[in-house]
């Protein structure tokens, strides 16, 4: 989803864009397929998203909700990163999802933003947890872009400390999660 012209929308309005593969998921989600590989092969067959959850926790950049947890991303492509994950999209999933980006709008007047989201296989496939990505975009009336050669090409350029950024947004989720009604 992208949301207002910094967010990289064609349109003033949000909009989604949606892509299915049958065999194997590409992009970023192919990394993170074999990222995943790669660390369970190295380390006994261990889940790599169960400790890349672990170690936000003990950073006290996660906040758990029911079976999803929000992570501030300790090494964001963007600023504010948030990254929610669950092993299967759940009410929780789309829950904490919908906090986040309240959270962006109503407590960090964050009003443009990206949100990648990747789902399990529909089959018996390896595959992915549920992990949604959001990125703040910039402001929307400035005329300066949000990426540059050096991000798009090379590093991501980082201006918001992710512990700064979990101490702005996690409190303002658990404040929604305190007073949604489900």
């Amino acid at each position: 989803m992208s949301c207002l012209t910094c967010g990289s929308a064609s349109q003033i309005h949000p909009h989604t864009q949606a892509s299915l593969g049958t065999k194997r998921y590409y992009g970023f989600g192919a990394h993170l397929m074999d990222v995943a590989a790669m660390y369970g092969a190295a380390h006994g067959g261990s889940s790599y998203f169960t400790h890349l959850i672990q170690v936000h926790e003990a950073l006290g950049l996660a906040l758990r909700y029911e079976d999803a947890t929000v992570l501030t991303y300790l090494t964001p492509k963007k600023d504010w990163e948030m990254v929610v994950i669950a092993e299967k999209p759940s009410k929780a999933f789309f829950t904490l999802v919908h906090h986040t980006l309240r959270a962006y709008l109503d407590d960090m007047t964050l009003l443009s933003f990206s949100v990648a989201m990747f789902f399990p296989a529909l089959n018996d496939a390896p595959s992915l947890p549920a992990i949604a990505r959001i990125v703040e975009r910039g402001v929307p009336a400035s005329i300066r872009s949000d990426i540059s050669a050096m991000e798009l090409f090379a590093h991501s350029n980082v201006d918001v400390d992710p512990f700064v950024a979990a101490r702005n947004m996690l409190p303002a989720i658990r404040r929604a999660l305190a007073r949604d009604p489900s």
